[in-house]
């Protein structure tokens, strides 16, 4: 079966994994990029929670909250290269475009676009954005965003504006410096630890499923029989589902989960603690980002 080049070098991207790896995983799965993923996935050869890691651009991400704290926004702002995303004119501009989100939210980025913007209502919120493109010579846009709503939301945007976190948490104690501290500390546990869901229960069957098969198949391929590789993975599904559920993973240094220590600050506070849910953007996350060695590294397989 005849492979393409750009599908290679898609899978290679998502994945990290060598031209002839993705080379193989392509063929033996009759060019299906997911089910090559997994291929992949199920020989040790790629780890799929990393890829968004090895994928970056360029920009800031922002978020803001209202006066009442109890409504916040985050927003991705792209644009081309690192020097135009430190520029005063950019970060004024994104800035601005979470603030304008604050008070017109907006379901979609077509809707956000045919707005009349905030600070200048003759002007949409495209304008204003095209006006960024003439002024700093690149594609700067506005990418995706996200509101949450709560009794209480917390935000945490990590160093070099590349990471944003926004919390929501629901609770029945006034808010306080305490609750403040406390919430901020979940929001940098979140950026650190990087969870995919709140709670357990919010993990599909089918999510499951296809982890188990993944987590078998790799049993497998490592030399364990099958009906040994099955028992196996039921402790490293137990694990797994905790390592990507915010509310089981272990909380900073207390050796208790996050579950456990809301309850406790809860009580603390005189009443009770959960999480609504919370929002986490990372810069250039899943955004393809020029590989200038490819070309090397094809003709470097072909002589091999």
């Amino acid at each position: 079966m005849k492979v393409s080049m750009e599908d290679i070098k898609a899978l290679r991207e998502q994945t990290g994994a060598g031209i002839k790896d993705c080379k193989n995983a392509l063929i033996e799965n009759a060019n299906n990029m997911s089910d090559a993923l997994d291929w992949l996935r199920k020989k040790g050869i790629a780890k799929a929670a990393k890829k968004a890691s090895r994928i970056a651009t360029e920009g800031m991400v922002h978020s803001v909250i209202n006066a009442d704290k109890n409504y916040g926004v985050i927003v991705e702002i792209n644009c081309e290269t690192d020097f135009v995303g430190r520029t005063d004119d950019f970060q004024t501009f994104s800035v601005q475009a979470a603030e304008h989100l604050l008070e017109n939210p907006a379901s979609s980025n077509e809707e956000l676009l045919a707005q009349n913007w905030k600070f200048d209502s003759s002007l949409t919120v495209e304008n204003v954005c095209q006006s960024m493109v003439q002024k700093t010579g690149e594609n700067v846009r506005i990418r995706r965003f996200d509101g949450m709503s709560a009794d209480y939301v917390a935000t945490y945007i990590h160093a070099g504006a590349r990471l944003g976190i926004l919390l929501g948490i629901n609770t029945d104690v006034a808010i306080s410096a305490e609750l403040e501290d406390f919430a901020e500390d979940i929001c940098m546990h979140i950026a650190e630890a990087r969870p995919q869901f709140t709670s357990v229960d919010q993990v599909s069957d089918e999510v499951v499923e296809k982890e188990r098969e993944i987590q078998i198949a790799r049993a497998i391929e490592s030399g364990k029989p099958k009906e040994i590789a099955e028992k196996m993975v039921i402790g490293r599904i137990n694990k797994w589902k905790q390592e990507i559920c915010l509310l089981d993973q272990e909380f900073d240094d207390s050796k208790q989960s996050v579950a456990a220590n809301l309850k406790s600050k809860g009580a603390e506070l005189g009443g009770s603690i959960t999480i609504k849910g919370f929002v986490a953007l990372e810069l250039g996350e899943g955004l393809e980002k020029k590989q200038d060695n490819f070309a090397e590294e094809v003709a470097a397989m072909s002589q091999n």
